[in-house]
């Protein structure tokens, strides 16, 4: 991430990459709600590279925990549909 980025530029980022929701995480961010719209849009289209970098990180990061569930539903699951699903 840029180091010429503010705490709420920072924020908005995070929030965007976790919701999806610009208005939101524009207000979230601290944002004033009145222009959190219009914030969020700018925003979004400003640090779109920095969002997509984000997004591909908290998924990358949620990879070994996804994997990890899926092993004990396979082996520890009462429902053989959900070993099934599962696998």
């Amino acid at each position: 991430m840029s180091q010429n980025l503010t705490d709420k530029q920072k924020l908005f980022i995070e929030y965007f990459s976790q919701t999806g929701n610009a208005t939101q995480s524009a207000i979230k961010s601290g944002y004033s709600e009145k222009t959190a719209e219009q914030q969020g849009y700018e925003l979004k289209n400003k640090f779109a590279k920095e969002i997509e970098d984000r997004t591909k990180k908290a998924i990358k990061d949620s990879i070994p925990a996804a994997i990890a569930m899926l092993n004990h539903l396979m082996n520890n699951a009462e429902s053989e549909s959900v070993k099934l699903g599962a696998v």
